[in-house]
């Protein structure tokens, strides 16, 4: 009664010995945690995170809502042959953004043995459930909102009206994106190191961004349409597998390579900078530890997309008409490819994945899939 079970180790405990512990000690927990009759009103003299010495999913006494401040300036010209061209500076700075879930105790942290170290200290076994004392037996979440999104851009536009059979646009984004983006499993993003929020805040959007559409009509009946797009390849950070630096309080087990700021690789960080940066992480690691780069690998990759329509029109008695289109996307079968990790292997891993594409674009007619043809028909009355 009351020892801990084995909960890393085999046992011969049965199921029914199990049962019957619970319902031994569970009354007692209950009577701890929920007394009957419940207390409905007047201030709580005692709450359940004293008595357990752990939460999650609290909230903090200043929770401020997230709000954004916008600007933009722009110019716009009319040139000839009824064309025009604009520009616009966009600056965008969203405040208060959530963190997610964080832990203010930081339980994770652990000492030099690799004992727990929390903020709050270790409960002993006398001081469980008892109210009065300043311990902890777990983690103690809150929901946090201090982190913040910084976008800025150039964006350029040429649009020239239809007339005289045909009409197009040219557009442009110069741009950057800050925010703190380090990803975890589940397709979310969090603070990595409990000790300094902002070690994640990185850049998360391509730099480059172009694209060219246009409508010509020609004889027949015909119409030809064409959209070109370019992005630039998507700025990554690189990952150490396991690492747990000294000093930080790690809420996952992969820490950013050290020496080089989150998600710079393809937006400031070079390929030599990042070698440099693995030559001095080895400089300290032990032998089974050190990092090693492949021989040939990629910081990614821009996406190219060439689509083409082409669409014949019938007219019925002026009310009717059916249109038969025939549309090719990434009509040069482009190979644009996906990367699926920027994790630094140890030199001893038998496994080299850094910077090595797993795959192309998934087609969804449009995004630099694999070259597709899609056949259709409309009819308008």
């Amino acid at each position: 009664m009351g020892a801990n079970l084995p909960v890393g180790a085999l046992t011969n405990m049965t199921v029914g010995e199990f049962v019957n512990l619970v319902n031994q000690e569970l009354p007692a927990i209950e009577a701890i945690i929920s007394p009957v009759p419940a207390q409905r009103s007047g201030p709580i003299a005692v709450t359940g995170i004293q008595l357990v010495k752990q939460g999650v999913e609290l909230y903090p006494h200043d929770f401020p809502l997230p709000r954004s401040y916008q600007t933009s300036i722009g110019v716009q010209h009319e040139l000839p042959w009824g064309m025009v061209a604009q520009v616009d500076y966009v600056r965008r700075i969203g405040v208060n953004v959530s963190l997610g879930e964080i832990d203010l105790n930081q339980f994770t942290r652990t000492t030099a043995a690799g004992a727990p170290n929390p903020i709050i200290p270790l409960c002993t076994p006398k001081q469980n459930f008892v109210a009065s004392a300043e311990c902890s037996t777990g983690a103690i979440t809150f929901w946090e909102d201090q982190g913040h999104q910084v976008y800025q851009g150039m964006l350029v536009k040429v649009q020239k009206r239809f007339a005289n059979r045909f009409g197009f646009q040219a557009s442009y984004a110069l741009q950057r994106d800050w925010s703190d983006n380090y990803p975890v499993p589940g397709g979310t993003t969090q603070v990595w190191d409990l000790a300094n929020w902002q070690s994640s805040y990185g850049q998360d959007l391509a730099h480059h961004n172009f694209n060219f559409a246009g409508t010509m009509d020609l004889h027949w009946g015909f119409q030809l349409s064409v959209n070109s797009s370019f992005i630039s390849s998507t700025p990554v950070g690189a990952q150490v597998s396991g690492l747990v630096l000294p000093g930080t309080v790690a809420s996952t087990t992969t820490e950013p390579l050290p020496g080089i700021p989150w998600d710079s690789l393809e937006a400031g960080t070079s390929k030599a900078q990042l070698a440099a940066a693995v030559a001095a992480y080895n400089s300290s690691a032990p032998a089974a530890a050190k990092l090693a780069l492949p021989s040939n690998y990629s910081l990614g990759s821009p996406i190219f997309s060439q689509d083409f329509r082409l669409t014949k029109k019938f007219t019925f008695r002026e009310r009717y008409q059916l249109s038969i289109t025939a549309d090719m996307f990434n009509a040069f079968n482009i190979s644009n490819l996906i990367f699926g990790s920027y994790t630094i292997d140890s030199a001893y891993s038998a496994s080299q994945a850094f910077g090595q594409p797993v795959a192309r674009v998934g087609q969804s007619l449009g995004q630099g899939g694999a070259r597709a043809v899609q056949l259709g028909a409309r009819i308008s009355f």
